[in-house]
Formats: structure tokens, C-alpha cells, sequence
């Protein structure tokens, strides 16, 4: 007997859109701290990681993951930052895991982030689920 193992993915392009024309969803930090060296390396470097964004039903483009990225462009007054655009539709609830997990992986959230995601999946599932 053969197993067979599927991981399902989302897919989509990257493309490169001006900061300055994004939309930053709700995000699991409620501050995003910007440094002086953290846009000066945007400046000096570009964006080097897409953010993750998803189209809605009106073309604009919604950041999912990439708040510090896409605020840091702007803030450097960089013309494009690349953007993973995913076709995906609003589930705040995946999207505040999603967002947790990316900051963990790069950033450790402060326990006030943890509760403050914790509130909006409660707040979410209370009138989602």
C-alpha cells in the first residue's frame, strides 16, 4: 500500500506595488515599533521579502503579513515593494494564526501581542464561528 501525502498550498504572483497604495489588515501587534535602522536598510536594500496580500472584491490589495515591511517602504519612500498576491478571502481567524506564526518565526511577539491576537480570535470565533 502506497501513502500519499498532499499538502495543499495557496498560490498566486508577486508583483511589485507602491507602499504608499496598500491596505494593512488588522494585525496581531497593535504597534508595529519602526526603527531608524530598519528603514534605513529598507532604504539602502529594498524590501528583500514579499508581503503577503490578497486582492478584494473592489482590486485593492489587503496586506496580510508584512505590516513592519510595507510600513518600513513607506516611511523610506521606496516607489514598489513586492507583493505575494494570494487568492484568498477574509478569515480573520486563519489570518491572525498565520500572522502570529510569521512573527514568531522572525520577532518574538511580546506577551501584550499574544494577548491582544488572543482577544481578536475570542472576539472573532464569538461572531464568525
Amino acid at each position: 500500500m502506497t501513502t500519499t501525502n498532499t499538502i495543499t498550498t495557496q498560490t498566486g504572483s508577486v508583483e511589485h506595488i507602491d507602499p504608499n497604495t496598500v491596505i494593512i489588515e488588522a494585525n496581531v501587534r497593535p504597534s508595529a515599533p519602526i526603527t531608524k535602522e530598519f528603514v534605513n536598510s529598507i532604504r539602502e536594500n529594498g524590501v528583500l521579502t514579499p508581503v503577503l496580500a490578497r486582492r478584494d472584491e473592489q482590486g485593492n490589495i489587503l496586506v496580510r503579513a508584512g505590516q513592519r515591511r510595507t510600513l518600513g517602504a513607506r516611511e523610506a519612500g521606496v516607489a514598489t515593494i513586492p507583493v505575494y498576491v494570494v487568492d484568498a478571502d477574509e478569515k480573520t481567524t486563519e489570518r491572525i494564526v498565520q500572522q502570529m506564526v510569521e512573527n514568531d518565526q522572525r520577532e518574538a511577539l511580546s506577551d501584550a501581542d499574544r494577548a491582544a491576537a488572543a482577544r481578536v480570535r475570542g472576539h472573532v470565533c464569538v461572531h464568525d464561528c
